[in-house]
Order: structure tokens, then sequence, then C-alpha cells
């Protein structure tokens, strides 16, 4: 019903994924009107800057960042919608998480829920939902960083997390279909862009040890053998029921709704 695109239309079947929404949401015993959405990263460009000074007034703020979204773009931001966060640093400066969505596809997902009289009162992508699930059971008291990785249906997402936020996202087709192959592939990449990361700069290489898998059961498990096997980090693969005891595992692909839920 969904095909993922940043640039062409995504719901190719509205009537029969509206009927699936109103048959879930049937199920729910939340009275409150707020949903939380849990959006494919692919339909999104994300982008993370450095900033020495960000404008005191939101008005400048975002003219700003959107500029420097538009310089350096590879892709195209006419009539797009821009979100973003602004994180503190432990240096000088600031560092800017930011999200680039086409409108009229945004508002495809929105406008199955307001028609349902709901208002979509958190949106998100998938990763940074499914990060927000499971960042209990990832903090370290010494604040050290990690990598987290989310494994969906023919996609999946690097994010480190280093000095307190988001330092390097990373979304990525999986090209060749499943199969070992595939998790051949995408260990290699996954030890180039850790490895990337870890030598941005060069008089203070970051030190990232541990490893977090979630998402498509079969792949993960792959990845991680390979991982375990090829590079001395400490790999874990999460499941909901580590956050949720009573989730079972049948339900590994939808901690995005979970983080989604839990921003409502």
């Amino acid at each position: 019903m969904i095909t993922e695109s940043y640039a062409a239309r995504n719901i190719a079947d509205r009537d029969g994924l509206a009927a699936v929404l109103t048959k879930v949401l049937g199920r729910a015993s939340n009275a409150s009107r707020r949903v939380g959405l849990a959006l494919p990263d692919s339909i999104a460009r994300v982008q993370i800057f450095d900033f020495d000074e960000l404008p005191a007034g939101t008005a400048d703020r975002d003219r700003l960042v959107r500029w420097r979204l538009e310089k350096g773009a590879a892709f195209d931001m006419t009539s797009t919608t821009v979100r973003y966060q602004v994180i503190g640093r432990t240096e000088k400066g600031s560092t800017v998480l930011a999200c680039v969505m086409k409108s009229d596809i945004l508002a495809e997902y929105e406008s199955l829920v307001v028609d349902r009289g709901l208002e979509p009162w958190s949106v998100g992508l998938a990763s940074f939902q499914a990060l927000n699930f499971y960042s209990p059971v990832m903090a370290d008291p010494s604040g050290s960083g990690f990598t987290f990785v989310w494994i969906a249906d023919g996609a999946y997402v690097t994010i480190v997390m280093d000095r307190g936020g988001p330092r390097f996202y990373r979304s990525r087709e999986i090209k060749g279909g499943p199969g070992a192959d595939a998790a051949g592939r995408l260990t290699g990449e996954l030890e180039d862009s850790i490895h990337f990361y870890t030598h941005l700069d060069r008089q203070q290489q970051a030190d990232i040890s541990r490893l977090y898998l979630a998402g498509d059961g079969e792949m993960t498990a792959a990845v991680a053998e390979g991982m375990q096997s090829g590079t001395t980090m400490d790999v874990r693969i999460l499941q909901p029921q580590a956050v949720i005891p009573s989730a079972g595992n049948d339900l590994a692909s939808v901690a995005p709704a979970f983080g989604a839920g839990g921003a409502v």
C-alpha cells in the first residue's frame, strides 16, 4: 500500500490503508486523540550541522538552517517542510539535527489520521523513534558513545550517538534483497561507516565500542554474527521486551511505533 519515496507519491491505496488504520484504532483503549507517527526514513533527508553560533530568534534560526540545507543539498528542496532540533555540545557551539520532507508527501500521512478526527501530535522517522524507544537500555553512566542500527524491510539506518546526541546518520537501501550476501554487504558497510566516524577528527579519534542492532530479526542476527567475528565491538541485539517485559519477539519490527507512542 505504501511506496517509500522522497519525491514521488507514497500511498498507492489510500482507501485500503485507511481501512487498516480504522480497524487498528478500533482496538485501542486509549481515549487520547493525539497520534504519534513513525514514518519511513527513505521519505526524508537528514543532515547534521555544527554551528559556532545560532541566532536567538526562531525565524532567523529557521532561515539559517534552511539556507544551510539548500547550500549543500544533493536533493530537491522545492516545496519541503524542514524540522530540526538544536543539540548542545560540550565544546563551544551547537549541533543541529535537521530533517527535510516534501510537504505534499508529509500531508499524505498526516491527512490519514486527521480525517479520522485525530491529531498528529508527534511526527518522526522510524529510526529515531526506535532509538528513542530503546534509549533506556542503551544509556551508559560513563556517557560513552554507541552506534544504533535500525534494519527494516529493504533498508537500514546507522546512527552514531556521541557526546550526548546524534553525530552521524546514514540511511541506505539493502541492495540485492535478503540473504547471507546482503548481510555480508551490510556488515561491510557498517564497518566502513563506523571507521569513517571514529576517524573524522585526526587529533582526537572517537571511541565507539558498542553496537546495537534492532529491527528485522533474521538480518540483525546475521549482521551481529558478522560484526562479532570481524570487529572487537560489543554487539547486542535489541528486543522490545528489554523495555516492555510483556512484549513478544514478534513485535520487534514495530519498535518505532512504541517510540512514537511514547512521544505523544
